[in-house]
């Protein structure tokens, strides 16, 4: 008879048993698991397998968690029960009760004992399961940091949640190397927690090591952004322009053709501006056109 992998189904802690046990209980955690044939799966199984996916779909995430630990205690050889369970273990992470870990643990076992022909696609389901574990918690810990901003151990709290919230998103990523997305992230949360003040130092380099490795992800989003950002480059260039000539206008309307009302004198420089910006336009285009057609 071929047994299941000898490995407990709550703690994951490696088990010792005679191959002519019922039943074997564990070192660790004393939970007693049953020893049955992998190819003999029992109605009670999935029933709770059943109730676990019903449970997981509705939300409540605590009762599912409960229904996938009572499946593996039946069959610990069942991927998709280690999978719901550890989903159901990082959705009920808590500002208090980070579970982010069990999820990893979870989907590490569901792939030790999923099907040759299946890992690759179950790999792929995982990491982005895990990214938006990772963004739901980021989300949580971000929006409770900023309601008490002015509390310092908020913010190392938030600190400390993102370093968890990190190991999930490179967990993920060693299961989907492709998912840019996810170093994009990574990036960006270390930037921000390398600005909080009074850091200790070993925390402090963590997030300068994550920032540094995904720096490229980084620079790719600044460079997406930055050829619209208003003040800087092009854009900097153009409010100087257009500030400057309403400047120059207002100077004509109130001194030179004595208009002595300040908003009067305003309107009227934005009067002047029209011509000059239809004219300024114009004559742009025309240099550009000139340029291209050199060019050809």
């Amino acid at each position: 008879m071929k047994l299941f992998p000898a490995i407990c189904p709550q703690c994951s802690a490696n088990l010792d048993f005679k191959g002519t046990d019922e039943y074997v209980t564990c070192n660790h955690c004393q939970t007693k698991i049953f020893v049955v044939k992998d190819n003999n799966k029992s109605p009670d199984f999935d029933r709770l397998l059943n109730l676990g996916r019903i449970s997981e779909e509705s939300g409540n995430y605590s009762e599912a968690f409960q229904y996938y630990s009572e499946a593996l205690l039946l069959n610990p050889q069942s991927p998709e029960a280690w999978r719901g369970k550890g989903y159901a273990a990082g959705m009920q992470s808590t500002l208090a009760s980070n579970r982010l870990k069990e999820t990893i643990n979870c989907y590490t076992q569901s792939l030790s004992v999923a099907d040759e022909n299946s890992v690759d696609a179950l790999k792929m389901e995982y990491a982005l399961s895990a990214f938006k574990l990772a963004r739901d918690y980021f989300d949580l810990s971000l929006e409770h940091t900023l309601k008490f901003i002015s509390v310092r151990d908020a913010q190392f709290e938030h600190a400390d949640r993102c370093r968890s919230i990190i190991e999930l998103c490179e967990y993920a990523l060693s299961l989907d190397s492709e998912l840019s997305a996810i170093k994009t992230f990574i990036n960006d949360i270390s930037s921000r927690c390398e600005k909080i003040t009074f850091l200790d130092a070993p925390t402090k380099s963590f997030f300068s090591e994550m920032r540094n490795k995904y720096a490229v992800y980084g620079k790719q989003v600044s460079a997406s952004t930055g050829s619209s950002d208003l003040f800087s480059g092009p854009g900097l260039l153009a409010v100087v322009v257009v500030f400057g000539a309403l400047a120059l206008n207002y100077y004509i309307a109130s001194s030179l053709i004595g208009v002595k009302n300040p908003v009067g004198a305003f309107f009227t420089a934005i009067l002047l501006f029209l011509p000059e910006a239809f004219v300024f336009g114009w004559g742009t285009l025309g240099i550009l056109n000139l340029l291209g057609a050199k060019k050809k």
